[in-house]
């Protein structure tokens, strides 16, 4: 059975590429009776059965009526022109006044084989026969035939063309010892190649399947050779795009991930993979890389403002459309928690690195310093990368206010909050001083301030020169609440006319 696979294989592809048979009959091929059907100008384009039956000496008769005379019978004949390949039908059609006139009806033979024929209406005086107009199409009775299968139809499922199809009908003849099928299968790149052979009326074609138009064809293959081929059966394999695409932001990197096209009952081509792109802030786009996996992590450096991702399924000869957008916004958080501390004569500022929490952050480069010295206006005082910064050499001793913000790429933060720290010259002297009592020391809800001059300013720091409280007062007494401070050595800053002094004391 194998061998038969492979002996008919060449003749089928013959019969893919020319409609004509060698014409290696003669008239008495067509003589005896015949059963199929007709459709010619007389049938205004319907189709009806027919039966006919051609004698030795070129009479004939039929039972549809297209090509026999209601008025004279027994008048019609027929003839094989061998040179025009065409039967030629003639009867009488009118005669009046002593005169009489035939009708004549030409068919071009197309096919003709096995004691199956099919003709094609022909005018007189034009050679291309023209099967919309007129068709015949007749089996011989007792032949025995090979006729195609029909019907050819598909399923489609888990990456499989589910081929099935009708097992032949002889007609009137007939069927000669029928071995199997082969199947033969063509895309929008390639011709009709064989695909197999089976013996029942299915078969499953699994593989690579490239985007676009494929066609499948069934032949009957028979003990005395291989039937025409079916009719074509064209199956359009989809380039879906991928669905469900998400990114998440995490560990400065975006992760997408996605799910595989669904083209429903539809038949899809091969996937090879996935394209991935991305669009910056700024419009532009670039192709992050190709991947085979429905997942990608893109690293690298965020611009600040929103990003957007799409997909691409590459598939076999296609690429598909693009999957949903997956927009990520890379936000500029501040930094937090900025503290300020008195170290000798310096200042050390250290914050909390910026958190996004549930939303991208846009690469951080660094940190931008500010400060403003008391009854003085904001400037910049350095850049940094890390989160701790040293203010020294400073200009101007009273109250120091510091805010840092981030520096992103593409962006920068809004000010973390701001802190606060006390920065006096020491080695006051005696001139500068301001006598002042202070009572109870240590305290444990109050202290007494008693001043020989009137005090315009009392300011309490903690031990590291960051301010607790302050108030603005013109009077020679003070009672400051410290019921809330924990326990622990505390300054209290006393100023009065340019001039001011440090105490200490102690909280219980």
């Amino acid at each position: 059975m194998k061998k038969s696979i492979h002996t008919f294989v060449a003749a089928f592809l013959i019969l893919f590429t020319t409609s004509l048979h060698a014409q290696n009959y003669t008239f008495e091929d067509f003589v005896g009776t015949w059963n199929g059907t007709i459709m010619s100008p007389s049938t205004n384009g319907s189709t009806v059965p027919i039966t006919m039956t051609i004698e030795a000496n070129g009479f004939y008769t039929e039972t549809s009526g297209v090509l026999m005379p209601s008025l004279y019978p027994n008048t019609q004949q027929c003839e094989y022109q061998t040179a025009t390949n065409r039967m030629h039908w003639w009867y009488l059609g009118t005669a009046w006044g002593g005169q009489y006139f035939y009708d004549h009806f030409f068919y071009e033979v197309v096919y003709f084989e096995n004691g199956v024929v099919e003709m094609h209406y022909n005018y007189w005086d034009d050679p291309e026969p023209h099967p919309e107009v007129g068709t015949i199409y007749m089996v011989k009775e007792g032949a025995t035939v090979m006729p195609p299968p029909s019907a050819p139809a598909y399923d489609w499922m888990d990456n499989t063309v589910m081929l099935t199809w009708n097992e032949p009908d002889p007609g009137n003849g007939q069927l000669t010892e029928l071995m199997g099928y082969n199947v033969y299968h063509q895309t929008e790149t390639s011709d009709f190649e064989l695909l197999g052979f089976s013996e029942t009326t299915s078969f499953n074609h699994e593989g690579l399947f490239e985007a676009g138009l494929h066609s499948y064809a069934v032949s009957a293959v028979y003990e005395e050779g291989e039937s025409e081929p079916s009719a074509s059966l064209e199956v359009i394999f989809l380039t879906p795009p991928p669905e469900s695409l998400q990114g998440m932001f995490t560990n400065n990197s975006v992760e997408l991930t996605w799910e595989a096209p669904q083209p429903g009952s539809s038949p899809t081509a091969t996937v090879t993979g996935y394209i991935i792109y991305h669009q910056s802030p700024n419009g532009s786009y670039q192709i992050l890389g190709i991947t085979e996996e429905m997942l990608f992590t893109h690293d690298g450096t965020f611009e600040a403002g929103m990003h957007a991702y799409y997909a691409l399924a590459n598939y076999e000869g296609g690429v598909s459309s693009t999957s949903n957008i997956a927009a990520l916004d890379f936000m500029t958080p501040a930094p937090t928690e900025l503290e300020s501390m008195l170290m000798g004569e310096n200042i050390e500022l250290t914050w909390a690195e910026p958190v996004p929490g549930d939303e991208a952050m846009a690469t951080l480069e660094g940190y931008n310093v500010y400060h403003m010295p008391e009854n003085g206006s904001w400037e910049m005082l350095a850049f940094v990368e890390s989160n701790a910064f040293v203010h020294e050499n400073l200009a101007s001793t009273g109250m120091q206010t510091y805010y840092v913000s981030a520096v992103y790429n593409g962006g920068m933060s809004d000010p973390s909050n701001q802190t606060e720290v006390l920065y006096q010259i020491t080695g006051i002297s005696d001139e500068q001083a301001i006598t002042a009592n202070i009572y109870p020391n240590p305290a444990t809800d109050f202290i007494q301030i008693n001043a020989e001059t009137k005090l315009t300013k009392v300011s309490i720091l903690n031990q590291s020169g960051q301010l607790i409280s302050n108030e603005i007062l013109n009077a020679h007494t003070y009672t400051a609440d410290v019921s809330n401070l924990q326990a622990g050595v505390y300054i209290l800053l006393l100023e009065s006319a340019g001039r001011s002094t440090l105490q200490m004391f102690v909280v219980k």
